[in-house]
């Protein structure tokens, strides 16, 4: 049984409302040691995709742990928030169910035009889902969490797993995405940061995106987290193309100040 992303999300969905659920709250955090690259001695370290070792003083973790013997699923999710911000709690809770409510949609539509035969697992083997949070940072005006988001199904070569981050403004108490935190007003602007990420990727976009590099980095919604001085952007399985090889690239804040808006900076 093979299932895209989304549609493993939209199972997911459609599965909490019917289930016990065991919760339980302040789980410290293992670092993520199994998403890196594998090269060797000329490996990047700007690349390697590496959690927190532990949970940091100002953050609490909510983990929900559940089996749902009808559908075939395992699912151990856990959310990260500081508890001082309840507003920032509320929105991550809002992220995450309106995606889920998307998904279920998805999911629904696959389902009806779905055969049994292309469906159907063996009773003893469960399609695996996580939501786990990899790295935390807050500073007196933001906070930015990244979470990974993984599926195996059984039989499959292997999981698919996603990098997403929540970036949350304390002085607005809204989410910012890549077009609040940078600003594109002129080509040099949108050229900085394409040259430095074809510094790292070897001008990928040029062979798979008809040399379009913006399309290509998907610059507009391209997700990131921040960590101090360093700006962390992230690439899913699949995103630039080479496989099931999640990357990220850390650059710093001092190399792309010109185009961070001035209240980030």
């Amino acid at each position: 049984m093979k299932y895209s992303l989304f549609l493993y999300l939209a199972i997911l969905l459609s599965a909490c409302h019917t289930k016990t659920i065991i919760a339980k709250k302040n789980q410290p955090v293992q670092a993520d040691t199994t998403h890196t690259n594998n090269e060797e001695d000329s490996f990047d370290y700007n690349i390697m995709i590496k959690g927190d070792s532990a949970l940091p003083k100002g953050f609490a973790v909510d983990s929900v742990s559940f089996q749902d013997s009808r559908l075939q699923i395992t699912a151990d999710l856990m959310y990260a928030y500081p508890p001082s911000l309840s507003a920032y709690k509320q929105l991550v809770a809002r992220t995450i169910d309106t995606a889920f409510k998307e998904f279920k949609t998805s999911i629904e539509k696959s389902i009806k035009e779905s055969t049994a035969e292309t469906l159907s697992l063996s009773e003893d083997e469960y399609t695996q889902f996580s939501v786990e949070p990899l790295n935390f940072y807050q500073d007196d005006n933001i906070v930015s969490l990244r979470f990974i988001i993984s599926m195996y199904t059984p039989g499959a070569a292997h999981a698919i797993s996603e990098l997403r981050s929540v970036n949350f403004d304390k002085r607005t108490s809204k989410l910012f995405k890549a077009n609040d935190f940078f600003t594109f007003k002129t080509s040099e602007d949108s050229s900085l940061l394409i040259k430095i990420f074809n510094r790292r990727f070897d001008n990928l976009e040029e062979n798979l995106a008809e040399g379009n590099p913006w399309k290509f980095y998907n610059i507009s919604d391209i997700d990131f987290n921040l960590t101090g001085d360093t700006i962390c952007f992230n690439f899913s399985d699949y995103a630039l193309g080479q496989g099931p090889s999640m990357m990220n690239y850390k650059v710093s804040k001092k190399e792309l100040v010109s185009i961070i808006n001035p209240q980030y900076r």
